[in-house]
Parts: structure tokens; C-alpha cells; sequence
């Protein structure tokens, strides 16, 4: 039986096959994906190989993309194999530039099991971390990604340092705002 739990993959140079097979990959734990310097593959065959892509076991995932100008490596097709997947993903890692912060909210609301969030590269998270930022209603369980852990940001553009420290204060206190606000 196939036994493959980590995949560490550097793509580098383009193909011409835009054809993929289904692949479920049962054991598959951690995938790391880097996406080199150089065009690598059309949007397109990227779309399509996580379109053919299903990965139940699947408890690491980490996205490097820095080559392909105007492509977000969150999107359509990726949420799409984490919703078929139904895995209990507890690590995610991004590193692109080209990372919409729309899209990333919606990547994080398939993760409730997320434990380490590691975000690199973008050109904004404020979005994204006022919706990680606990409301303190009804518990942290109805807020995203309720059992995070560990928070890395780095190499960001425009991060509001106020919203950061919300989202800080929440996690730590279970409060939605800053002792400055109460």
C-alpha cells in the first residue's frame, strides 16, 4: 500500500501537461509546496493539479509562491481540496505576496483545527487579523480558528499594529478589545 507522509516539493521550469489524474493520497501528512523564482506553471495547472488533489491525512500544509505574478495560491481550487480533503489541518505556512486576504479568511474558517499559522510575504493581514481577533462571544469556539497556538508574521506591508494588539489582547484574555477601549 502507498506510504508517502511527507511531500517536499520544489517546482521549477513549466510543463506542457495540463492533465492530471485523480490522486488521494491516505497517509500524506505534510505538504510543503515551493513555488520558485522562476514561471513555473501556468495558473491554470496549478488550479488543475489542486483540482485533481485529496489529501485526508493531511495535518501540514505550507505554500511558498513568489514567481507567479497575480497568482494566489488560496483560492478557488485550494479551498476546494481542503473542503474535500476534510482533513484536520493543525499547521499552515504561507509565503506569497499574492495571498487576498478575502481568500486566506475563508482558507482559515476550513482550518478549526489550526494550531501554528505562519503568514510571510504579503502585501496585508489586517483583514485577516481582525477576523482571528476573538469576539468573546459565545466562547472562543464560534470564533476562527479557536485553538491557534502559535501566530508568525513576517515580512508584511501594512500591518496595523492596534488590530494586532487586539487580536493579541483577545487571544491571551478572551476579550475582543484593548484595556483602552473598555
Amino acid at each position: 500500500a502507498p506510504s508517502l507522509q511527507i511531500l517536499d516539493a520544489t517546482c521549477e521550469g513549466t510543463s506542457d501537461d495540463n492533465t492530471f489524474k485523480h490522486i488521494q493520497m491516505d497517509k500524506l501528512r505534510s505538504f510543503h509546496l515551493r513555488l520558485g523564482r522562476t514561471q513555473v506553471a501556468s495558473n491554470d495547472q496549478l488550479s488543475s493539479f489542486f483540482e485533481h488533489l485529496t489529501l485526508p491525512s493531511l495535518e501540514s500544509l505550507t505554500i511558498s509562491c513568489h514567481s507567479l505574478v497575480d497568482y494566489s495560491p488560496v483560492n478557488a481550487s485550494l479551498l476546494g481540496l481542503i473542503s474535500r480533503s476534510q482533513a484536520s489541518i493543525s499547521i499552515l505556512i504561507l509565503d506569497s505576496s499574492e495571498v487576498r486576504e478575502e481568500h486566506l479568511i475563508s482558507l482559515l474558517r476550513l482550518l478549526p483545527k489550526l494550531q501554528r499559522l505562519h503568514l510571510g510575504g504579503m502585501k496585508s493581514v489586517n483583514m485577516v487579523v481582525s477576523s482571528l481577533t476573538s469576539t468573546g462571544e459565545n466562547e472562543i469556539e464560534d470564533d476562527l480558528c479557536p485553538q491557534l497556538e502559535l501566530m508568525r508574521i513576517k515580512d508584511i506591508d501594512v500591518l496595523s499594529l492596534s488590530r494586532l494588539s487586539d487580536c493579541i489582547i483577545s487571544r491571551w484574555t478572551g476579550s475582543g478589545k484593548s484595556k483602552d477601549q473598555n
